[in-house]
Formats: C-alpha cells, structure tokens, sequence
C-alpha cells in the first residue's frame, strides 16, 4: 500500500492488523520527542521544522489542508492558547505501532494522554494517526488525524468551524 502524496492522501493501515515496525517506531518515538521539545518551549519556528506542507490536520467533525507557514503559524497559535488555558503542562505520547508504507513514508498511531497542572488527568486518551514522509535525511509529519469527540474545544484549536 502505497500513499499517494505528502499531505494525507493515502489510505491508512488497520493498525490492529498491520505489523508494527521497530524501526519506525523509533523514528516517530524519536520526530515525538523532538516536536514535544519544540510545543513546550513555545518555538514556532522550531515546530514548524517538523511538519511537511501541505499538511493536513483532521478531526471527526472537520479537515484542513495547511498550503504554507502562515496557515500552520495559524493552527499553532490557536492549539498553543488551548493548552495554556485549558492547564495542559504536558503530552505524554506513545507510539502504538508504525508502518512503513514504503520507504519514505510511515503511517503511525498515537495515544496522547494530557496531564493539566503538572499531575491532573482530566480525561481519557485520545488517539491520533500521523503520516510522516522523509525529505531528504528529515522525517516531517505530513498529516494527522485526531481521534477526539469530548473535547470540542480541543477539535476547534486544531481544526476550527467555517
């Protein structure tokens, strides 16, 4: 299975079902932790580093196709002010599994638990299937898909309504 082009057009692995590659979970373990640094340290330019465009963002409700800097500059800004006021003071992510659909491109699920205030968990995690696409020896995440529906907040942060 192959996708089609950067940016989340290809047909995701049932990931129950597909194996998971140790390889590329290290990889997605690894572009994690290196945008995880960027989001606390409140670094646009450092985040937007990793994000390939176009990029496409999702949620159950909405999808948006992010052309240039300034829609992801958007997008940033607006998931940077839900985390301040909603109290996140960190995102634990673990990768589930990871499929390299070939050699450029993985397909990966993410459970994401929020912690608010240093040690509160308010809900339950959530889920998101990230596309990564490797350009030239960097691996950028070029769509994700998040699996929230309690949160509508949330799901407007990232994907706001018309």
């Amino acid at each position: 299975m192959q996708s089609d082009t950067p940016g989340g057009t290809g047909t995701p692995p049932k990931h129950d079902q597909a194996p998971s590659d140790p390889r590329g979970k290290a990889i997605v373990d690894r572009v994690l932790e290196e945008v995880g640094e960027t989001v606390a340290d409140r670094d646009f330019v450092a985040f937007a580093a990793y994000l390939g465009l176009p990029y496409a963002v999702s949620t159950s409700e909405r999808r948006e196709v992010i052309e240039d800097l300034a829609g992801l500059e958007k997008m940033y800004r607006r998931s940077i002010e839900y985390l301040n006021h909603d109290g996140v003071s960190e995102m634990c992510r673990r990768t589930v599994s990871a499929t390299f659909v070939d050699v450029a491109t993985i397909w990966a699920l993410v459970e994401t638990r929020l912690v608010h205030f240093g040690s509160q968990i308010r809900r339950e995690p959530y889920f998101v299937h990230c596309e990564l696409y490797r350009r030239a020896d960097k691996w950028l995440f070029t769509s994700r898909h998040y699996a929230i529906s309690d949160d509508p907040l949330h799901m407007a942060a990232l994907v706001p309504g018309p």
